[in-house]
């Protein structure tokens, strides 16, 4: 692999942890995260920041630079709000109400922020059901044969299209999927990012309580209907989100990375807090890493009650 090319994010805790500043051209990351622990807003986060933090580095010149999302869950239309509500909100600081939004106006500031470094933006959604591994691969090279070049498919996500009628094992649906998309992507240096849901076997762990989740799970083998599914990927990124008595914070671990970059182990764990206004700060543009690296000092005692029991 070469770091040509590679995609940053708006925040430097996930550029450090990565070794190389960012995403690898042509990599399949994956992040890994229970339930409602926030892996469609990762995936919504990087598709508002890595256009917006890189210039394209193109290997065809005669091409045009497209940063590409697909859907199997929402629509364009349902994701736009939440994005111009964190992107407006980190710019002003002030609270946007989600029903007061105009959606012409949303589209027409994304459009803008979006598109300010040269990338072109494609935002498509399909029904999962009888969509395959074989029709993203169709849509990927309709974009192509338009005078596109692909740097990263925002993918949302793979293990919905991967429902067998065929009666072939889940997991191995899984795997070939990777495999047979990881396959196309790699040689054009179309950087995928994924999400996938972690087991009951890992729930069971986070039940146990703590700020450590992450790292208990980065070793591989913890995902859902199909654990053999790190043994597949370039990248693999865990998530969970914890809350404290006064704050909420998404914890992120590093798994396996093909190339094993040498990262220091204390860049490899790591938390970001969830703000009243904006969610997640993006800390890239100012500079000064909001990454925090000690787990163990988000454990905060919750408040004794007073004396009215309040």
């Amino acid at each position: 692999w070469s770091e040509s090319g590679v995609l940053k994010t708006g925040y430097i805790g996930l550029n450090r942890m990565m070794g190389v500043g960012g995403f690898l051209r042509g990599f399949f990351c994956n992040f890994g995260a229970l339930t409602h622990n926030y892996k469609t807003g990762i995936l919504l986060d990087m598709f508002m920041q890595i256009p917006r933090y890189n210039t394209p580095y193109m290997f065809d010149p005669s091409k045009k630079a497209l940063m590409l999302r697909i859907s199997f869950e929402n629509r364009p239309q349902q994701d736009l709000p939440d994005i111009y509500k964190k992107l407006v909100e980190m710019a002003t600081g002030q609270k946007v109400v989600k029903k007061d939004i105009d959606p012409r106006e949303a589209a027409r500031y994304i459009k803008e922020k979006f598109e300010s470094k040269g990338y072109h933006i494609a935002w498509r959604y399909y029904s999962p059901n009888d969509f395959t591994v074989d029709h993203l691969i169709a849509v990927l090279e309709e974009y192509e044969q338009k005078g596109y070049e692909i740097h990263c498919l925002n993918l949302d996500y793979l293990e919905l299209i991967c429902k067998s009628k065929s009666g072939k094992r889940e997991d191995l649906m899984i795997t070939d999927s990777v495999e047979r998309l990881r396959g196309y992507c790699y040689p054009r240096g179309i950087t995928v990012l994924n999400a996938h849901q972690l087991s009951t076997e890992a729930q069971n762990i986070a039940r146990e309580g703590g700020t450590n989740f992450v790292s208990r799970v980065a070793q591989g083998g913890w995902y859902m209907n199909c654990k053999s599914l790190h043994t597949k990927l370039d990248l693999e990124i865990l998530m969970h989100i914890v809350k404290t008595a006064d704050a909420s914070y998404l914890t992120f671990a590093r798994g396996k990375m093909r190339g094993e970059v040498d990262v220091p182990m204390k860049h490899r764990v790591f938390a970001y807090k969830f703000e009243e206004v904006g969610g997640i700060h993006e800390d890239y543009p100012s500079g000064e890493c909001k990454a925090i690296y000690d787990l163990n000092s988000l454990n905060k005692p919750i408040a004794e009650a007073d004396d009215d029991g309040w």
